[in-house]
């Protein structure tokens, strides 16, 4: 069972009653004056790689010390020492060897240890080395590919002075994420695995759904197409070919054959959503020549910013082609999610104000996305470029001065956007006066925006 690192610690610390007929154990041997009893706890750390498995254990000195069979303190002072514990520690790798094993697959492991380091307290010891809170040991294993099942048996000190000890086990390299457990008197042995294709299929086409439909770049740019779109067969090629050019960037990317920084990604998105809003600005009817063309240019570098959120969420191990599957869909879900309903409105909303009042509502509709899109750069800009520098460094910033600078950046990008545009149209006469208006009125409406949520 996988539990949340938060809730591992909060039983760890609780400590808990023991199972039936364990013995009590006696007294803890600590020296006078020593600090409060810590919870007794282990970690193993076991990472699962396509041709090693390494583990990582750490070890608190308390639980060694009060483990009967122990007898390491050599100077009496009443605490292991990182020397005696070294010398000693072929006892430790004996018991060791004795108390934990793993089965990778079907072939079971006795790791053999050795010290990779202390949490070292105070300074050196008359007899040589110092004193330490916790150890870690560390093992290693190669195997011909990855496996697919880690099982654990833990019963470090239960048997041996202290039933309360508990063994945090933390398996990485099966699935996306980390997969957690917390063994304890009652509970010694546990398994972790690979998820099943089905699993991941469907858990990934949720992390798909969720990003779109969380994501107001992407929504934004769909909605500015939408807006340029005149006819069903429009709509559908515009989709299509925004699907097919994110789903190769997404691809390329999440397998690591090609990426670009997120400094160039985000801002680059948000620019999309002006960008194609001024393609509206500039034609006749404020409809799009080609919609497919913006949506399949601009879909290719959605793709990396799709990609940067699976980077951070992570492929789970042998099973790359489903997830990237599972997110795709799930990404195409989000969006027909909401250009279905978003069409189904606008075609609702038109038939509604009637053809005369038609180009009104698809003025102020317009107005209202690329305030957004003036929004979104503003945003990206401040965070991936000026943000950690200059007069935007530091939390003492304004928010009047973020404020300003957010629609600021978004109306000149904007422009730049506009003078892109124009050159796309081959229209570069008159451009900017055309584009000024709906630039100017939504940056308007942005700080109308801003004034209103602060004084909200």
């Amino acid at each position: 069972m996988k539990l949340p690192a938060a809730l591992l610690l909060a039983v760890a610390l609780a400590g808990g009653g023991f199972g039936p007929g364990t013995v009590v154990p006696s007294a803890p041997r600590q020296p006078a004056g020593a600090p409060p009893h810590p919870a007794a706890l282990s970690v193993l750390l076991v990472d699962v790689g396509d041709d090693a498995v390494r583990l990582t254990l750490r070890m608190q000195e308390l639980t060694l010390r009060e483990t009967p069979r122990f007898a390491f303190d050599d100077d009496a002072d009443g605490y292991f020492s990182t020397v005696e514990l070294a010398d000693h520690w072929s006892e430790v790798q004996a018991y060791l060897e004795e108390k934990l094993w793993l089965t990778l697959d079907d072939e079971e492991w006795s790791p053999l240890w050795t010290i990779e380091g202390f949490d070292e307290v105070g300074g050196a010891l008359p007899g040589g080395g110092s004193r330490f809170e916790t150890m870690t040991a560390v093992a290693e294993r190669a195997v011909p590919r990855r496996p697919e099942r880690v099982a654990v048996h833990c019963d470090l000190f239960l048997e041996d002075g202290n039933p309360a000890h508990r063994c945090h086990v933390v398996v990485r390299g099966l699935g996306a994420g980390p997969q957690e457990a917390l063994l304890s008197y009652g509970v010694r042995d546990w398994e972790a695995e690979l998820p099943s294709s089905r699993s991941v299929l469907v858990s990934y086409l949720e992390l798909g759904t969720h990003h779109v439909l969380e994501g107001l770049d992407h929504l934004a740019f769909l909605a500015a197409l939408l807006l340029g779109i005149a006819s069903l067969r429009a709509l559908v090629g515009a989709v299509t070919a925004f699907t097919v050019a994110h789903s190769i960037t997404l691809a390329l990317a999440a397998l690591d054959v090609l990426a670009l920084p997120p400094a160039l990604v985000e801002p680059g998105i948000a620019l999309s959503i002006v960008w194609v809003l001024m393609l509206e600005t500039m034609r006749p009817g404020h409809h799009l020549a080609r919609p497919w063309l913006p949506a399949f240019a601009f879909g290719l570098l959605h793709g990396f910013g799709f990609a940067g959120v699976l980077g951070e969420i992570g492929l789970p191990a042998g099973r790359h082609p489903t997830a990237l599957l599972g997110f795709n869909l799930g990404v195409e879900a989000g969006q027909l999610a909401f250009v279905v309903p978003a069409a189904l409105a606008l075609l609702g909303l038109r038939r509604l104000v009637g053809r005369e009042r038609e180009p009104v509502l698809g003025q102020a509709l317009l107005l209202v996305v690329l305030a957004l899109g003036e929004r979104l750069l503003g945003d990206a800009a401040l965070t991936w470029w000026l943000e950690p520098r200059g007069p935007f460094a530091g939390p003492a910033t304004s928010a009047v001065t973020l404020t300003a600078a957010r629609i600021g950046i978004g109306l000149a990008g904007g422009f730049v956007a506009a003078l892109a545009a124009a050159a796309v149209m081959r229209q570069r006469r008159g451009a900017l006066r055309a584009a000024s208006g709906p630039l100017l009125q939504a940056a308007a409406l942005l700080a109308s925006y801003e004034v209103g949520v602060a004084l909200a």
